[in-house]
């Protein structure tokens, strides 16, 4: 019975001291190459290449002055009329 409870604290440790590693390593370690920010020039030319489309949209303003636009009517409703609650609806309620 002691050699399985030695067991089980070896196995214990090992799992702890691996556990201590990896959060060292993800918590101090510096970061690697990989996941530095670096300007691709590819991905530069991607951005620069949809930005000359975004700004080649020309949006026709035309639609505000047809004659169907113009004959829409809002269909809002206004809202009800609720009498306001309390100041602090957290605060204690004196009487009870």
């Amino acid at each position: 019975m002691n050699n399985s409870n030695s067991k089980s604290i070896t196995i214990l440790l090992m799992i702890l001291i691996a556990m201590g590693v990896v959060l060292y390593r993800s918590m101090f370690a510096p970061p690697s190459a990989e996941f530095l920010l670096t300007e691709d020039s590819a991905t530069k030319t991607k951005i620069e290449v949809t930005l000359a489309k975004i700004d080649s949209i020309n949006f026709d303003m035309a639609v505000f002055n047809d004659s169907k636009f113009q004959t829409l009517k809002s269909i809002e409703s206004p809202l009800p009329s609720i009498p306001k609650g309390r100041a602090n609806p957290f605060a204690t309620v004196l009487g009870r």
